[in-house]
């Protein structure tokens, strides 16, 4: 709820700032669905992935695997807190 009360006042006053939301859910795939229906259904600028994204990057690949297609085309999407070297380059 409080991304989207946080939404409302952004829209009060956009001044050319984009506001993301931010997919969680943990490694619950089911939970991850709910929370991309539901943040997909606000008219967020982009979408955030963030949250535990895994131990290992297998488990990385397979949450993505899973997330990536149910996230609305139209939108930017950015993965929170990757930023190692094998990630970025």
């Amino acid at each position: 709820r409080w991304e989207a009360r946080s939404l409302q006042e952004h829209l009060k006053d956009v001044r050319n700032q984009a506001m993301y939301c931010v997919v969680h859910g943990g490694m619950n795939l089911e939970l991850r669905k709910m929370s991309v229906e539901y943040l997909s259904s606000l008219p967020f600028d982009g979408i955030a992935i963030g949250g535990s994204l895994g131990r290992d990057r297998q488990e990385l690949v397979q949450l993505l695997t899973h997330i990536m297609p149910t996230l609305p085309p139209s939108k930017p999407v950015h993965l929170l807190g990757i930023a190692d070297l094998e990630s970025i380059a």
